[in-house]
Parts: C-alpha cells; sequence; structure tokens
C-alpha cells in the first residue's frame, strides 16, 4: 500500500528529512551540509530470466559444447556496465545485485539464470535509451549462448520528485546563517521523501560520513557534522513555519 497516498494533502503543510549522507565525492568536497533538489532520479528495476533445454549438469560437459545460462547472466551483468558508461552521463547508474543460478551445485552447469537489474537515471529518455541497450544484449545473449530468454520484464518504477524551491531557499539561507557551507545535489537513493512529495512540499538535508561508507559497519559521521545538521534542519522550519 501507498501510505502516502492515504494522507490527505490538507493535514500536512511540509515533509522534511535528515540523512547522513553517503558518497565518496561528498566526504572527499568535505561540505558541511547539503541541499538536495531531487529526491531521488528516475528508477527501474528490470528483470530477465535465462534457461536452457539441453544443459548437462555434469562438470565433464565440453566447454566448448555447453549451453550456460549462468554465463549468459554473468554476460548481462557486464553489458548493464557497457551500456551505462556509453551513456556518457554520471547520473546514468546501472547495477546488477541479483544474480541467482540454478541448480547451484559447484559442478553443475546452470540451466537456468535469475538476473536483477537497477537502472536510474535523471534523464527519462537517457535511463529508457540504455534500459532498451540492455533488452537487445539479452537477446543477442541468446542466440550467441544458445540459451532462452524466458522473461525480460519490469519489476517496478517510480518518476522522480522534486524538491519544493521554498525549502531549497530556506534551507540555504539557514545554512549561510550558521557560517556554513553547502551545495546543490541530486540523490540517487530511495527516500521516504519520494513518496511525502505527493502531498507536500519536501525538501532533504545531508550531511557527509566517512568515506562516503553506507549500510555497513564502518558507516560514521562525526558529531560535529549531525550537529550542523541538526541545526540547519531546525533553522529551516523554523523559517518556513513564519510562512
Amino acid at each position: 500500500m501507498d501510505y502516502a497516498m492515504c494522507i490527505p494533502k490538507s493535514a500536512i503543510k511540509i515533509s522534511h528529512q535528515y540523512k547522513i549522507l553517503a558518497g565518496i565525492r561528498i566526504h572527499v568536497e568535505n561540505k558541511l551540509s547539503h541541499t538536495c533538489i531531487y529526491t531521488q532520479i528516475h528508477w527501474w528495476i528490470l528483470m530477465a530470466d535465462f534457461w536452457c533445454t539441453n544443459s548437462i549438469f555434469d562438470k565433464l560437459e565440453i566447454i566448448w559444447c555447453r549451453n550456460d545460462a549462468g554465463l549468459a547472466a554473468a554476460e548481462l551483468a557486464l553489458a548493464v556496465e557497457k551500456h551505462v558508461l556509453e551513456s556518457g552521463s554520471i547520473d546514468t547508474v546501472g547495477t546488477v545485485g541479483i544474480l541467482e543460478l540454478h541448480p547451484g551445485a559447484i559442478n553443475s552447469i546452470p540451466s537456468k539464470a535469475h538476473i536483477e537489474i537497477d537502472t536510474r537515471d535523471i534523464d527519462e529518455e537517457r535511463r529508457n535509451n540504455v534500459v532498451e541497450k540492455i533488452h537487445q544484449s539479452a537477446i543477442r545473449i541468446t542466440e550467441t549462448r544458445g540459451v532462452k530468454l524466458s522473461e525480460f520484464s519490469i519489476i517496478n518504477q517510480d518518476p522522480p520528485a522534486l524538491s519544493s524551491e521554498a525549502v531549497i531557499k530556506a534551507m540555504e539561507t539557514a545554512t549561510r546563517e550558521l557560517n556554513l557551507t553547502s551545495k546543490l545535489m541530486i540523490s540517487r537513493a530511495y527516500h521516504d521523501s519520494l513518496f511525502m512529495a505527493r502531498v507536500s512540499p519536501m525538501g532533504m538535508i545531508f550531511i557527509p560520513c566517512y568515506k562516503g561508507y553506507s549500510h555497513k559497519p564502518e558507516e560514521f559521521a562525526s558529531i560535529q557534522d549531525m550537529s550542523n545538521g541538526v541545526k540547519v534542519l531546525a533553522l529551516t522550519l523554523a523559517k518556513l513555519s513564519l510562512e
């Protein structure tokens, strides 16, 4: 259920999100506060399934006689990287985070392979172009490797959400008044604010974390950076409350 859509727009005047920011570029730039102009970019999750009927689950099968669904999926993963790089934009990203093989034995030639691909971009047309190239690569791989593409589909997709100009202005003003530095940026992650933007003006404040680490034990943000972020948030909310 999309809970954001269950909230009447009249019930919320503004939504704000405060995040420790993952990303090595932010760590290097060492800005004390970051104002987000997008909460998320055009996002698609794709799924592809390869299978073959004549795979022999035997490590002794002659290598040039094999129809390997696992290698087909691996080749598609490399194609994702290739097409993303060819886009020429740092805002185009593609990630293969799931690759499942069947039967999953060390000495068995995979007869089935399931791969899931995350593609993101701030430009919808460019993103769609990359997705189409990935699809064409999947078709070509079936021909060269003698496997079948049983499914190529979109699991999920969400449009981007823009931060409110009024909220951005308030955040930037608060940052300056606190004698902190900031920059406008795009967030490529999936945040609650994506959905809150559907019911209210929205904005996000990010602070740096060590080496951009996120969702791992090494993740760390200094007390000073966290304190600065909270101060920016508090002053921003105070300013917006007067409007």
